[in-house]
């Protein structure tokens, strides 16, 4: 029994550290491949860096919901709905300071939806965000009315999306801010704790004075402020919001984070796991551009990625729970 306890922790140990060996390994082929083409540039490094931050910052809001042995699909068209809010605001008369206060209670609204149906019916959380993501499918489309909404304030767009300091893009420092943040929730303060708990055993969680139904609410919510935010860089960047902002995000946001080291069975996260996750994503679709492939040819690189990601956390899953 000591046996197999030590033998499924050593595979455990092996899924965290493996997305750094695939993101090495990954730099190495495309530099090989692409180096003269511009992949070693720079200015595409960072242009790599600045890809990642909204899937990352979605994806560490991801990490916790995982974390806690559950699952949320509306983080993509929750960037399009904050976004659009956001956009509305600002083209009402609104400042940007209230514009963002409103994308991020969007946010927060719609992960307390999610998880106050999710304690109150007990239905699974894949299926419950299956259907909020297509109501706020429709309700993004119905608040751009199919069009997109331009962001005409400067201040705004510096600040969230093209600005820089010292050089440095701010999409990437708020994308860095957002994981400290995450990381101290979940390693320096109880509430990390106590979502790896119920993630890890619910039962054991309750019986240890745990209020696993509000640390459920809790993991919606921040996956949600956190979309929302992810929302509010996106439409920065591109100085718009648009219904179709964040499509299929939520594929390559749940692939980063089990990418990363977290378990799809709940009880082992990892925010700095999930970052390189992230930019292993990026890096992996930066380079895919290059190499000239089209459009149709990079989703299917990129479901192979998902897919190779969820049989990882799949097996790591089997093999905690043996």
């Amino acid at each position: 029994m000591q046996f197999n306890s030590s033998k499924v922790k050593k595979k455990i140990e092996l899924q965290k550290i493996i997305v750094y060996i695939a993101i090495v390994v990954a730099f190495l082929v495309f530099s090989i491949t692409l180096g003269d083409a511009g992949f070693l540039t720079v200015n595409n490094q960072i242009n790599i860096l600045r890809q990642m931050t909204t899937i990352g910052i979605m994806s560490f809001g991801m990490t916790f919901v995982i974390g806690c042995d559950e699952i949320d699909l509306t983080v993509g068209p929750n960037i399009a709905t904050s976004g659009l809010v956001a956009a509305i605001v600002m083209r009402a008369g609104g400042h940007w300071t209230l514009a963002v206060i409103a994308a991020l209670a969007t946010g927060t609204l719609i992960g307390l939806v999610n998880g106050l149906i999710l304690v109150f019916t007990g239905l699974p959380s894949f299926l419950i965000t299956i259907g909020t993501l297509t109501i706020l499918n429709g309700v993004s489309m119905e608040l751009a009315n199919s069009n997109s909404i331009p962001i005409y304030d400067r201040t705004f767009t510096q600040i969230f999306g093209n600005g820089k300091v010292f050089g440095i893009p701010v999409m990437i420092l708020w994308c860095l801010l957002i994981m400290a943040i995450a990381y101290i929730l979940l390693r320096k303060l109880p509430f990390g704790s106590r979502v790896l708990a119920v993630g890890g055993n619910k039962q054991a969680a309750k019986y240890t004075g745990i209020n696993v139904s509000r640390i459920k609410v809790a993991v919606m919510v921040l996956s949600g402020v956190m979309s929302a935010f992810a929302g509010v860089l996106y439409c920065a960047r591109l100085q718009a919001a648009n219904y179709v902002y964040g499509s299929g995000a939520e594929m390559n946001v749940i692939a980063s984070v089990v990418l990363g080291g977290t378990l799809m069975s709940g009880g082992v996260a990892s925010i700095s796991g999930t970052f390189v996750g992230a930019w292993l994503m990026a890096m992996i679709s930066n380079g895919t551009v290059i190499a000239g492939m089209t459009a149709s040819q990079q989703n299917i690189v990129s479901g192979i990625v998902v897919i190779a990601a969820t049989a990882l956390g799949s097996i790591s899953a089997k093999n905690k729970q043996g």
